[in-house]
């Protein structure tokens, strides 16, 4: 894996568990602001060749 696709699924995973936190807390704001981020990120992603949904599925199976 690249840098810059190490670095995309490192700000990914910040931003899910960023969201979980606003979620936690019943923060609309932030669930807002950072679901835009976290769509923002993905849509880097698939801009540049990378699957957006591998991104998320590997995330999910390192928080396992």
């Amino acid at each position: 894996m690249d840098e810059f696709t190490a670095e995309l699924r490192a700000r990914v995973l910040e931003a899910r568990e960023k969201l979980q936190q606003a979620h936690d807390d019943r923060d609309e704001y932030d669930i807002q602001v950072i679901t835009g981020r976290l769509d923002n990120l993905l849509r880097l992603a698939s801009e540049h060749g990378i699957d957006p949904q591998s991104i998320v599925s590997q995330d999910a199976g390192e928080e396992s």
